[in-house]
């Protein structure tokens, strides 16, 4: 009656039933159903099969009876195979009726068997954490980006400086939708508009009027790709950027501190944290990298593919909040429906594994948490996500995750990478090569002096 085998996480159950079995079938299923159909001259539940079948059709009873054979299978698989439970419901294919009786198949996924690799004795690189005076000119020079201002000048217009305008756009005559501003400020240099159009209000003054001609790229929006545009512009205002200068009165105005060394010295502390931070993600990273690519099995495709319809009904929403179809919304994102299905079924892949390998780890490691271990994750947890319907599942799968990496980190060997050299070391050392490949070149060209023989 029940045929299974299984391969590759599918399962496939051939049934096959007489017709005598069959006929016993749809007589149960008039039994369960009889009481739904309402035929003249009987009461509810009372009309019989025949009369029913007439009124409804013949097939009517088909579906409950098909329905219950298939329990049956299922609950005979579940018998058979207590350890190895779907992970979807049962798909239906094949189904035949006829006089031989009922046949059809069945498949479905069940969890992956995982092998995990050995994950202990092992050795790993940690990224060292250093700070160098490049990464602390970097949180200097963006606080001072942030605080800079710009001011008008009465001078022609250059590279970097912010001008204000009025543009009006136009393609084959015709307006371009969403193509006009009034009070714009554009940073010239910043590459903020299409190609070739801040370069054209370089060497400009305030009250100038300029017809700017660009090409909108390929990868633009349908109507307007690759076409040739031209904008009106009306030059406003010509601004020059100041940037404070980096003292104890800047800083004491612009942040909580007082002078320029506790400034750094905070700035320092906290690039040190984040570098920290980074290291021990990253180093996790690496462990769980090793165990899933040396741990080899096929995630589920049910749940892989679960993923990308998820993906694909955000992409969805966000093109209808834009008034766009799917497929201009893929245009705008530099790609086609496929690309994106595929992009998205290798990403789920990787995080689908990453799950089941966490999952065989809290299994083989035993890994039991406590109620107050559980609310804390969940305090953490509970500051990005407030409103969160999951919260507990979330607690409980990110308790045991960083219980299996305190196991990780503490069974295997980390060893801290050297630390990089400073940016000038590095620099000093490009230049100096850069001057021996010169002098090589100069070499070459140079010819060789002989002495003459007497």
């Amino acid at each position: 009656m029940f045929e299974q085998s299984e391969k590759d996480n599918v399962v496939t159950i051939k049934v096959s039933i007489t017709k005598k079995e069959w006929e016993n079938e749809i007589e149960m299923a008039y039994e369960r159903n009889k009481h739904r159909y309402a035929v003249t001259g009987f009461r509810p539940g009372h009309a019989p099969k025949k009369v029913i079948e007439k009124n409804y059709g013949d097939d009517v009873f088909y579906d409950s009876a098909v329905s219950a054979v298939i329990a049956k299978a299922m609950q005979d698989y579940a018998s058979k195979n207590e350890t190895k439970p779907p992970i979807e419901r049962p798909k239906v294919s094949d189904l035949r009726i006829d006089d031989d009786g009922l046949k059809f198949t069945l498949t479905f996924e069940i969890e992956p068997e995982i092998k995990l690799c050995k994950y202990t004795g092992l050795t790993f690189k940690k990224m060292p954490v250093e700070v160098t005076e490049g990464d602390i000119q970097m949180e200097i020079d963006s606080l001072l980006e942030d605080n800079s201002k710009y001011e008008a000048v009465d001078r022609a217009s250059k590279d970097g400086d912010q001008v204000l305008i009025d543009f009006n756009g136009s393609v084959d005559g015709k307006e371009i939708e969403g193509g006009r501003a009034e009070n714009y400020p554009l940073t010239l240099g910043s590459h903020m508009f299409i190609p070739g159009f801040e370069e054209q209000l370089v060497g400009k003054k305030k009250g100038d009027k300029v017809k700017v001609e660009v090409k909108f790229p390929s990868e633009y929006v349908k109507e307007y790709a690759d076409k040739d545009a031209i904008f009106d512009v009306l030059v406003k205002e010509v601004r020059e950027k100041n940037v404070p200068t980096l003292d104890d009165k800047f800083i004491s105005n612009a942040t909580e501190f007082e002078t320029v060394e506790e400034y750094k010295k905070k700035v320092i502390e906290n690039i040190q944290n984040r570098k920290k931070n980074f290291a021990e993600s990253s180093l996790k990273n690496d462990i769980l990298a090793y165990i899933v690519d040396n741990s080899p099995f096929k995630a589920p495709e049910f749940i892989v593919q679960n993923c990308v319809r998820s993906d694909l009904d955000e992409i969805e929403t966000a093109a209808k909040g834009l008034g766009l179809t799917s497929d201009e919304y893929f245009e705008r994102l530099g790609m086609t429906r496929k690309d994106f299905i595929h992009s998205s079924a290798a990403h789920a892949d990787a995080g689908v594994r990453i799950r089941y390998i966490i999952k065989k780890l809290v299994e083989e490691l035993n890994i039991k948490l406590t109620n107050e271990e559980i609310e804390a994750t969940k305090a953490k947890l509970r500051v990005n996500l407030p409103d969160s319907n999951d919260l507990e599942e979330l607690a409980v799968l990110n308790a045991e995750r960083e219980k299996v990496f305190e196991y990780l980190l503490a069974h295997n060997t980390i060893v801290e990478e050297e630390p990089e050299k400073s940016v000038k070391e590095k620099e000093s050392k490009a230049k100096k090569v850069e001057k021996k490949e010169e002098e090589k070149k100069a070499d070459k060209k140079e010819p060789k002096k002989t002495t003459k023989k007497n």
